[in-house]
């Protein structure tokens, strides 16, 4: 989805419990963030579960629709939340979903999502030219009162990790609006760089961002 100021990403393309294991090793550089005010953790990022997935609508409906969108709210979220378990991963190495929970107050609660998927297309949507290329970031929203704690880079950076370490991967596109100053700053400073593309940036009012990520620590 692109949002206003809000929204960091973009992209709108059976129910089973899925099991977890333990926290995996690509992730455990950016496992948890410490607040340098408590010198304790703050929050913790780890993969999506199929029940956090009402919780991550309800936080794309504050993050990426405008108020007077929220008017028919409670179908947009069920839309929302279709989509997403449409478009659930289930372990899956080339596709992963990620949230943010806080390490204090209601431990339950979704403050920060995104998806990184590196799935490849088929050729007929590739001739297309109206998806981004993969590995693609989307959906990257963080939840207003948790907003400049760094969240959505941390996301950045553990989505960074699982394209090298799980998909095998050396660069991650991103396409966001381009009147989304906030994040385009924060995308420039961790290394994006606007790429060339037919659709994106030509016929819309986005960018495709690309960050090479060969010097990413294994």
């Amino acid at each position: 989805i692109i949002g206003g100021a809000l929204g960091f990403g973009h992209d709108r393309l059976q129910h089973k419990t899925r099991a977890h294991p333990p926290v995996r090793s690509f992730l455990s550089p950016f496992q948890e963030h410490v607040d340098s005010d408590k010198d304790e953790v703050a929050y913790f990022v780890r993969p999506c579960r199929y029940a956090d997935l009402p919780k991550v609508s309800s936080l794309m409906m504050e993050g990426f629709y405008e108020k007077k969108v929220i008017i028919m709210g409670q179908l947009m979220q069920l839309a929302e939340l279709n989509r997403l378990q449409m478009n659930f991963s289930y372990g899956d190495t080339l596709h992963e979903m990620f949230v943010v929970i806080p390490k204090y107050g209601e431990t339950s609660d979704i403050v920060g999502f995104c998806d990184v998927d590196g799935r490849p297309m088929s050729q007929k949507l590739k001739d297309t030219n109206k998806y981004p290329p993969r590995p693609y970031l989307s959906d990257l929203v963080v939840r207003k009162d948790w907003r400049r704690k760094g969240i959505a880079s941390r996301l950045v950076k553990t989505s960074e990790v699982f394209v090298v370490e799980s998909m095998g991967e050396e660069r991650l596109f991103i396409r966001v609006e381009q009147d989304n100053q906030a994040a385009i700053l924060m995308y420039n400073r961790m290394g994006y760089v606007p790429e060339d593309h037919p659709v994106f940036g030509v016929e819309d009012t986005t960018i495709l961002l690309r960050r090479d990520l060969t010097n990413i620590a294994n």
